[in-house]
């Protein structure tokens, strides 16, 4: 499973209280479920991570897929797979880019996006003491 960073699983909370407050119990209850779900998997935030748009995409397309699976076993019905594989790359591929733009990121960039050839490894940490 991936990991997430502290710092998102804090403003996800944050968020879940928000939703408390306003009386909108069904989006506090997706969150908290999302943040007892991601709870075991915490990085630091300053932690190095490495995670390409391919592994996002696959990994978007197979929670589709497990979506798709669900929906065909709840109606009992056949399943045109190559029908679905179609639905599950264009929702995965416009999931990604609705939630890239609702948050503001204008280039398809991944802040952890794994070094090309020939690109330095630059991972500057610094640490001041008194």
């Amino acid at each position: 499973m991936r990991t997430i960073k502290q710092n998102f699983l804090e403003r996800l909370s944050a968020q879940a209280e928000e939703a408390e407050i306003q009386k909108m119990h069904a989006l506090a209850e997706t969150l908290t479920h999302q943040i007892i779900k991601n709870a075991s998997n915490i990085r630091g935030d300053n932690a190095f991570y490495s995670y390409s748009s391919s592994q996002l995409s696959e990994d978007v397309k197979n929670s589709i897929w497990d979506a798709i699976i669900r929906i065909a076993d709840y109606y009992d019905c056949g399943l045109d797979a190559l029908a679905a594989s179609h639905i599950a790359n264009d929702i995965s591929s416009q999931l990604i880019d609705d939630i890239r733009v609702l948050s503001g990121v204008e280039h398809g960039v991944g802040a952890y996006e794994p070094n090309v050839p020939g690109e330095e490894n630059n991972h500057v940490l610094v640490e001041v003491s008194e």
